[in-house]
């Protein structure tokens, strides 16, 4: 029996990849996104926007955004992130969280709800400032291996960055630029090294080291989530839509042979 567990705006899910069954865990503290667990817990933790992510339009809503919190059971966080996406349980106790509307990635301590430690790959302090004034890099997506922690930048229009900080220091290593490719999701690395993403403008799975395509949807969807075992990888979809219609707009799970 195979299981996955989807973050969407409205509802955590539990997604049965045998019978295809769908079963709504939660619902009362939208928006999700993240979800990450500690190896050997029974609780799930959980980002939060706390926001209806359809109105940061402005520097105005992002100022009024910092109403993110991380959750595990029934252990709330503060709540100080602005508009959170990926989150990432790490061996020593912390979560990294994608400070997504504060265009940095902050580690949070549930032991220690006063302290928290933070790093950007620029100096812009929000995502964007207006819907034409797109000053930030959108860090989306985190994954840890040894000591090297590599992030994500979306990096709306201009073109997606892949950075390396070390961990725990947050020291920033490295920042790649993507090419031409902009938009992506999430980040992969495998035993082999082998760095891959969801180039989702395209609606595709991509190693980032070479040109063409690793899988292809052949549909106009958006591609992001990803997540694999030693046989199967999983790639989210959702429909290419507004903000505003985002709650209300058709999901799906495609299941690779890896």
């Amino acid at each position: 029996m195979k299981y996955a567990l989807v973050a969407t705006t409205g509802y955590i899910l539990l997604v049965d990849l045998d019978s295809k069954r769908v079963t709504p865990l939660k619902k009362d503290q939208p928006e999700y996104y993240g979800i990450s667990w500690f190896p050997g817990d029974s609780e799930l933790v959980l980002s939060h926007s706390g926001v209806n992510n359809s109105d940061l339009i402005d520097i105005a809503s992002y100022a009024q955004s910092e109403q993110g919190w991380l959750s595990k059971g029934t252990l709330n966080g503060r709540r100080f992130l602005s508009a959170p996406h990926q989150i990432l349980c790490a061996p020593d106790g912390r979560i990294i969280c994608t400070n997504t509307g504060r265009n940095v990635i902050s580690i949070v301590d549930l032991n220690r709800l006063n302290l928290f430690q933070e790093a950007g790959i620029s100096n812009a302090r929000w995502d964007r400032l207006s819907l034409e004034k797109i000053t930030g890099d959108h860090l989306n997506s985190v994954f840890l291996q040894n000591d090297q922690l590599f992030v994500v930048a979306h990096g709306h229009n201009k073109g997606s960055k892949l950075a390396v900080f070390s961990y725990p220091d947050l020291d920033l290593l490295s920042v790649t630029p993507l090419g031409e490719r902009t938009g992506l999701h999430n980040i992969w690395i495998t035993s082999e090294g082998q760095r891959i993403s969801c180039h989702s403008e395209i609606g595709a799975l991509i190693d980032i080291d070479c040109a063409e395509p690793l899988w292809e949807s052949g549909s106009p969807v958006y591609t992001r989530g990803l997540a694999a075992t030693d046989d199967y990888v999983l790639v989210g979809e959702s429909q290419k839509t507004g903000r505003d219609l985002r709650r209300n707009s058709l999901s799906a799970i495609w299941v690779l042979d890896r």
